[in-house]
């Protein structure tokens, strides 16, 4: 049987769904990030602070790309890329990027960033494969930024 394509949303999960996600996403993380986060709590300050980016499965939210976009900086802070495990491998992650970078470019957005660890090669190969480019690093971490044209320049429609 061919598994159902999942369903793509945006700033529909509750803070209950975003925290289950993450708990069964947390070992896929360098290192674990409830080793590095209370996930109540930052699932807590995602639903309250960020934009989320969503893909479900039936019930299941199955991917989450969640985003902090300071309108006045014209910046965004991508702070959680996941997958459930089970869902790995489709291509899940990729478009949610690209539903979120979309968002960027319509806000007026110029500059995104994010933190990967470098251990994550496939999260460090996707980023890369976006336009996002190595802007520092930190310990095992690297900072990546994409540097994005508003809507209505040029770069507008070609990628996002």
């Amino acid at each position: 049987m061919i598994p159902e394509a999942p369903i793509y949303r945006e700033d529909s999960c509750s803070e209950r769904e975003v925290l289950a996600h993450l708990e069964a996403c947390d070992e896929q993380f360098r290192p674990p990030l409830s080793a590095r986060v209370e996930l109540a709590r930052y699932a807590g300050k995602i639903r309250a602070r960020a934009r989320t980016f969503e893909a479900w499965q039936g019930e299941v939210l199955a991917g989450l790309v969640a985003a902090y976009f300071d309108p006045a900086a014209r910046s965004a802070y991508v702070t959680s890329v996941s997958v459930l495990p089970q869902f790995g491998r489709r291509g899940i992650a990729r478009r949610l990027m690209e539903a979120c970078l979309a968002h960027a470019t319509r806000a007026g957005t110029t500059k995104v960033s994010l933190e990967v660890a470098a251990a994550s090669p496939g999260a460090v190969s996707l980023y890369a494969q976006l336009g996002f480019e190595e802007s520092g690093r930190s310990g095992e971490n690297l900072f990546m930024t994409l540097t994005l044209k508003p809507a209505g320049s040029e770069r507008e429609g070609t990628r996002w």
